[in-house]
């Protein structure tokens, strides 16, 4: 597994910023309605996982709700954490190195700039 820069989306970044950003704004975006839009989100939860109990999507919903940190800054000891997980059935994962993979400029530059600030309040 190679783990250099190229691999790990920093060429993008630099590439191609204003797409990017556009991606992560999107994505952001998609959060926010999570986060404000309960009945829809149920409802797309239990078209793609089939299931229509109730008492799972209000889990489901609640998970996200509760769980999903704004700004939703990528953690690098917990993705570690779960690659060193993983690597004991995959031993491959055992070279992952989160620091190199893990890139949060796109975050901090919307947040410096208050766009998600203004976005989530």
């Amino acid at each position: 597994m190679d783990h250099d820069s190229d691999s790990s989306g920093h060429t993008i970044i630099k590439a191609k910023p204003a797409m990017v950003d556009n991606f992560v704004m999107a994505w952001l975006e998609s959060v926010r309605f999570i986060l404000t839009q309960k009945r829809e989100t149920k409802q797309v939860i239990s078209k793609y996982t089939l299931n229509t109990d109730d008492v799972h999507l209000e889990d489901a919903w609640n998970t996200l709700a509760t769980q999903t940190e704004i700004p939703p800054y990528a953690s690098v000891s917990q993705l570690q954490g779960q690659a060193n997980m993983m690597a004991e059935d995959q031993p491959e994962l055992a070279r992952f190195d989160a620091k190199v993979m893990v890139d949060n400029s796109v975050i901090k530059k919307l947040e410096d700039s208050g766009w998600i600030k203004k976005l989530f309040r």
